[in-house]
């Protein structure tokens, strides 16, 4: 069952409704959630070898691409890979 937020989305209204209300919302809790998951990928004893050697350069690419085939899989109203993008 996918929630009031996600069910307008995936049912292509076209129209992208406000995110629900929720700590997601507050940008320091988002801000300390998002150092958290950087010391695990990055942190000696949890870290991936690979998360290690990426720069600001080779991420931001991986972005754009990423961004540019959510936008598609929004616009074309395809609700599997939207979830498969988002």
């Amino acid at each position: 069952m996918t929630s009031g937020y996600e069910g307008s989305i995936m049912s292509g209204k076209g129209k992208i409704p406000e995110p629900p209300p929720g700590p997601s919302r507050d940008p320091a809790s988002a801000v300390a959630r998002t150092g958290r998951l950087l010391d695990g990928l990055l942190g000696p004893e949890r870290g991936c070898p690979w998360d290690h050697v990426q720069t600001v350069h080779a991420l931001s690419e991986d972005l754009v691409e990423e961004a540019y085939e959510l936008r598609e899989a929004l616009l074309d109203g395809d609700p599997v890979r939207i979830r498969e993008e988002a």
